[in-house]
């Protein structure tokens, strides 16, 4: 994990588990799109706040009033730029060739 942090490569070990991924920050991944010619639009966390959540919260989903209101906390943080790194997946959203706005 310490290489993750260095330079966002993570080569893993134990045979039958993940194998390898990238992991940039928020910032790197703007980057990374812009060298390829794509502007970003928005950064939206697909996971977001969700990702903290453990067994002991999963009774949630089966109470549907409760699991709406989840929902829509997750959807109202989703673009917050204060937890983009807190989350385990991101989307970028861009648009090749447009000025940025």
């Amino acid at each position: 994990m310490h290489r993750a942090l260095e330079d966002g490569r993570y080569v893993g070990t134990r045979p039958g588990r993940f194998t390898e991924g990238f992991y940039p920050i928020p910032s790197e991944m703007q980057i990374l799109f812009s060298r390829a010619g794509i502007t970003t639009q928005r950064m939206v966390a697909s996971v977001g706040i969700a990702a903290t959540l453990d067994e002991s919260t999963l009774d949630v989903w089966s109470d549907g009033a409760a699991f709406e209101e989840l929902l829509s906390i997750c959807v109202q943080t989703a673009e917050e730029p204060t937890l983009e790194g807190a989350t385990t997946h991101m989307l970028l959203i861009g648009r090749k060739g447009l000025p940025a706005r």
